[in-house]
């Protein structure tokens, strides 16, 4: 009987927690991700704000996130507080803490002004809605990984060529497409994320076998870009090397890394 009266008046406190006017901005906030709201989320912060870049790059994050949360503690003393919830979503569950103040009857999130730990949601998307970037960055980075993907499966279906080919490169550099289809299963692979167009082939290699190419781990086998020039979206560009391996490369990097046209 006591033990049933305990869960039931905690199952009560934490009821009363959850409804307290203090942890609105944070349900709003899980409420304008899954709605994919970028303004409804900058209205839940202190200066927060539609910054048009980011609010773009919002909208064009992948959509099979859904979260929810569950407040689990709201500590207020006049017109300031800290509510603590739980937060879930796809292959992620954790526990936030987030200071709220009440402005003028309604209550906000007070965004931090160092740099949040990269797993907290909350304080990152006040640095979203307040200073912007944080998608910007997101989708660039979803973008990077995206392609080298692509390119590393194109550059395995390359080697699987090879295979069948006597080792050697019996494919002209506009023809890439043609002597590699077979070993992919969707067209959509040959192409940057980036850029949005096929990778390029080192027409160096044409006519060349793999055995007599002198370092294959600096010699291009793939890029992004046309006539041994590349293109950098956001200051990074992909490369695949005759070994197989990729690598994300900014316009220093390229310079330093010593790599080769020439097999």
């Amino acid at each position: 009987m006591i033990g049933t009266m305990l869960i039931t008046a905690i199952s009560a406190l934490l009821l009363l927690q959850s409804n307290s006017p203090a942890a609105l901005p944070l349900k709003n906030v899980i409420a304008g991700l899954n709605e994919r709201k970028f303004a409804k989320i900058a209205a839940q912060y202190v200066g927060g704000k539609v910054i048009p870049s980011e609010a773009a790059a919002f909208a064009n994050l992948p959509r099979e996130y859904r979260f929810s949360i569950t407040v689990t503690s709201v500590q207020v003393s006049g017109n300031s507080g800290k509510v603590t919830a739980r937060l879930k979503a796809t292959g992620m569950e954790q526990s936030e803490m987030v200071n709220v103040v009440r402005d003028s009857g309604t209550w906000k999130i007070v965004p931090l002004k160092k740099t949040p730990a990269p797993q907290s949601l909350f304080d990152s998307l006040g640095v979203s809605v307040t200073k912007g970037g944080l998608f910007k960055q997101a989708r660039t980075a979803s973008t990077n990984t995206a392609t080298m993907s692509n390119a590393k499966q194109t550059a395995l279906a390359v080697m699987l060529y090879l295979g069948d080919h006597n080792d050697k490169f019996s494919f002209a550099a506009d023809d890439l497409s043609g002597a590699v289809l077979p070993y992919l299963k969707n067209e959509k692979i040959l192409l940057s994320k980036g850029t949005g167009k096929p990778f390029t082939f080192n027409k160096r290699l044409t006519g060349t076998k793999a055995v007599d190419i002198a370092l294959p781990a600096k010699t291009v086998l793939l890029y992004e870009g046309s006539n041994e020039r590349f293109t950098f979206t956001d200051g990074k560009t992909v490369v695949a090397f005759t070994d197989g391996h990729v690598r994300l490369l900014t316009p220093e990097t390229v310079k330093s890394v010593g790599l080769r046209w020439k097999p």
